[in-house]
């Protein structure tokens, strides 16, 4: 809408002024480009709207950066909660082998009581099920030996686990291949944890990660150990092989709890607060026995009591580890959160950045429209201004000599001249009086019209300018304002033959068969000529040779060119023009009659060139001469038809 208003707009500027307009060019970076054309303006809404475009992009892709980074962080957040579930999960199966592993060596150890059994029963299918909610089987295929062929996948491992369980025999006496079997797979499940702790990308969790790992170490070691202390008080003694694996296995407990609480001190605290105090499990009664190894009767009392004691213990490790895994846990789901409210964020951001961008786009054109709207309204003004200054300049220069108009035009003082020889030719018509009498207001107008017209478009050849016209007086010089040597009189005699032979064809309109007649004088001579008046300033001369000027037309005759002693020297010394000698005559200014200033000088006639090769022009007397601000005032009334002239009918 707003463009279609710019053409309009446009339309209404004048066609001379918009080309000037059209033609400016302006520098925006490295190319120019016309803001009024059309492609001017495209390229400026192109600009207009690259500008707010590129941060637009910027911002965007900005947005787009973050959210691939943000689901970068989720991706990775729930690979690193994967892993960690994986290690939870790893650590949950290695438990139940470890109290597994528990519950047949006390099961052996005592003799296959029944009410162990029953106990074995019930940790062989909590085994089970742990094995079946696996997320997926730990990889242990790049341990190479033999030992680990039956975790190669979760069937082979619940065949072999099986098939070991039915090899147990109640009434066996070397407890330690059990051990063996149980320590054995729980040291691959340690490495397999160990190596989805490596493994897992969680810079944030390496210390907790850590400690979960070597918690899970020391609740190994704590249920070897725990397996010999029973072996211990249900036979009264150990042989050197096991008392030394019960030292290996209680001093690698220790040695793992002490690194948790080294790598964390809230370990100390959590430690503190289960009673894991220096070296030593305090709530064991029969603890200190067992590092003495003194042989003893065995009591199945005092084992069950030690088997009782020793698993509180471990369950008290437990519930450090269980503390673990909940801050594991708290961890990651924090983690996730920071990554989701990151990608929220940056979907936000780039949903308004998309909603607002149309919005931005569009107002950028709708304010670029309105600014090429006022850009033709200034243009449009401007080239009115244009047209008319061009129009004051034109009226200026018919009032005024075209340097002088620009001194004037500058707010310059315009400065008086002396000018040392000018010619000035003067005229009138002859009977003015009579017929202005005989006329109506608007035929005396339209006559003058008519013939100063003719006058004026005659005299644009030569170098002369028309000083004014007054009446039925006319006036011309040569020689100023543009001073050109001697040709002035020669300019002046040229346009006085050429006005005479135009006169000599002018028959009036009104009056049938009667000629128009005008007296013609020249003179040369001295004047001083300058600006006079502010208001509406006229160029005039001053000087003698204006009076002398006066004096030959009215002392001429009709018809004639009466021409002074000083201008006849000068077209005499030229030759191209036949001169008569008229009479001596003393020059009197008719404006001075009071004090007359009497000059005597021979007088001549000018009467044509010696030879000519211009042809008469023709005079077009059925135009219509009607003056143009006339035939606008009929217009502005509605009146279609040309103006009538009323009684006297004609000239």
């Amino acid at each position: 809408m707003m463009e279609e208003e710019a053409a309009e707009t446009q339309s209404g500027v004048s066609g001379g002024s918009m080309e000037e307009i059209t033609l400016v060019s302006i520098r925006v970076g490295w190319f120019y480009f016309n803001p009024v054309s059309k492609r001017g303006r495209i390229l400026h809404l192109v600009q207009m709207l690259v500008l707010p475009f590129i941060p637009i992009v910027a911002l965007v892709t900005q947005n787009c950066l973050s959210m691939s980074t943000a689901l970068k962080n989720q991706a990775a957040v729930a690979d690193i909660t994967l892993q960690v579930n994986d290690a939870v999960q790893i650590g949950e199966l290695l438990r139940a082998l470890q109290l597994e592993r528990t519950e047949v060596g006390y099961y052996i150890l005592s003799n296959a009581s029944e009410s162990l059994r029953m106990n074995i029963t019930s940790v062989y299918e909590r085994t089970n099920l742990i094995i079946e909610n696996l997320r997926q089987w730990p990889e242990v295929h790049h341990h190479s030996s033999p030992s680990t062929n039956y975790f190669k996948s979760r069937v082979r491992f619940q065949i072999r686990l099986q098939d070991f369980r039915d090899s147990i025999d109640p009434l066996e006496a070397y407890v330690m291949r059990i051990l063996r079997w149980y320590n054995n797979a729980n040291t691959i499940l340690l490495r397999v944890l160990a190596f989805t702790i490596s493994n897992a990308d969680a810079s944030m969790l390496w210390r907790t990660l850590i400690s979960y790992q070597n918690v899970m170490q020391s609740e190994e070691q704590f249920g070897i150990a725990m397996v010999y202390g029973a072996a211990y008080l249900l036979r009264g003694s150990l042989d050197q092989p096991s008392y030394l694996s019960w030292v290996e296995a209680n001093s690698l407990a220790w040695h793992w709890l002490n690194q948790t609480r080294v790598l964390s001190p809230v370990m100390e605290s959590r430690l503190n607060d289960v009673g894991i105090i220096l070296n030593e499990p305090t709530r064991i009664s029969q603890w200190k026995n067992i590092i003495g190894n003194d042989k003893r009767e065995g009591s199945l009392q005092l084992a069950d009591q030690f088997m009782q004691e020793s698993a509180n213990f471990i369950d008290s490790i437990r519930e450090i580890e269980a503390s673990l895994v909940d801050d594991i846990q708290n961890s990651i789901t924090d983690e996730m959160d920071v990554a989701d409210k990151q990608y929220s964020f940056a979907l936000t951001v780039l949903i308004l950045v998309l909603i607002i961008s149309p919005v931005i786009i569009i107002l950028v054109r709708r304010a670029t429209a309105l600014i090429h709207v006022y850009a033709f309204d200034l243009l449009q003004k401007s080239a009115a201004v244009k047209q008319e200054k061009r129009k004051s300049d034109n009226l200026l220069y018919q009032l005024l000599p075209r340097t002088v108009a620009h001194y004037l035009k500058q707010s310059k003082q315009v400065p008086a001249e002396y000018f040392e020889s000018v010619t000035i030719y003067l005229s009138d018509i002859v009977g003015f009086t009579r017929i202005a009498s005989e006329s109506s207001p608007l035929q005396v107008v339209t006559l003058l019209n008519t013939l100063y017209k003719q006058f004026d478009a005659s005299i644009e050849k030569y170098d002369v300018y028309k000083m004014e016209t007054i009446g039925d007086a006319y006036m011309v010089v040569s020689g100023l304002p543009n001073r050109n040597g001697q040709r002035h009189a020669s300019e002046v005699a040229e346009v006085a033959i050429t006005l005479l032979d135009l006169v000599s064809r002018f028959e009036l309109l009104h009056k049938k068969g009667e000629m128009l007649q005008v007296r013609i004088g020249l003179h040369s001579g001295t004047c001083v000529a300058g600006v006079v008046g502010t208001k509406m300033p006229r160029y005039c001369m001053f000087g003698k040779t204006i009076t002398a000027a006066h004096f030959m037309e009215s002392s001429g005759l009709p018809m004639k060119i009466h021409v002074s002693e000083t201008t006849y020297k000068i077209l005499e010394g030229t030759g191209r023009y036949q001169l008569q000698f008229h009479r001596r005559m003393q020059v009197v200014s008719k404006y001075k009659i009071n004090t007359p200033q009497e000059i005597e000088m021979d007088t001549y006639w000018l009467l044509g060139r010696v030879s000519t090769t211009e042809n008469p022009s023709v005079v077009n007397r059925s135009q219509d001469q009607t003056p143009d601000f006339i035939q606008y005032l009929y217009k502005g009334e509605g009146n279609t038809q040309k103006p009538v002239f009323n009684e006297p009918p004609r000239f």
